[in-house]
């Protein structure tokens, strides 16, 4: 009987290891073309996507990707690719007003 007893804890122990990773890697992408970048008052980036009106992304100057994200979108821009934005958290609206300002995008990726 304790044997059974310690195959449940650790059986429990590895399903609430294996659940807190997997929300650990929780993450939203959203594709967006771009239809313009802004810069200006004092490096802010605003970069404004094709469709619906509140669809743009608001990147301070002191953001570490800061330069490598301005010449992604930048070429993007140019040559007409589709740019993917990941942010950190789960469910994030996509072109909503709900990935305007935010502090917790973590990559950009550019594909045809």
């Amino acid at each position: 009987m304790r044997t059974g007893g310690k195959r449940l804890v650790t059986g429990a122990l590895v399903a609430a290891a294996v659940s807190a990773s997997s929300s650990a890697l929780a993450f939203t992408e959203c594709a967006h073309t771009i239809a313009t970048i802004y810069r200006g008052d004092n490096g802010f980036m605003q970069i404004v996507f094709n469709g619906t009106p509140n669809a743009y992304l608001n990147i301070s100057s002191s953001n570490a990707d800061f330069k490598d994200w301005y010449a992604m979108a930048s070429l993007a821009l140019v040559n007409r690719k589709t740019v993917v934005l990941r942010y950190a958290v789960d469910g994030v609206a996509c072109g909503t007003v709900a990935e305007q300002n935010r502090s917790d995008l973590i990559g950009m990726t550019m594909y045809q």
